[in-house]
């Protein structure tokens, strides 16, 4: 986590209620909360993809698993 996350994830929390249109009156706001998963965590989800892809369309591997990644 970042060292000033919680701050950071307070800040912006305030100002996405400012912008109109983002809730659905009644329902609970969504909380913004720092992530757990470590500063390297896109980069592990972008190689995973990559990784994913050349499985399924260069090795013809894993197409099912392949059909799951967004």
């Amino acid at each position: 986590m970042l060292p000033d996350g919680e701050e950071f994830c307070t800040a912006l929390a305030a100002e996405l209620e400012r912008l109109p249109g983002l809730g659905v009156p009644g329902a609970p706001a969504v909380a913004v909360v720092p992530s757990g998963l470590g500063r390297d965590a896109v980069s592990r989800g972008a190689v995973a993809r990559s990784l994913a892809t050349a499985r399924a369309e260069r090795l013809g591997l894993g197409a099912g698993l392949h059909a799951g990644v967004a």
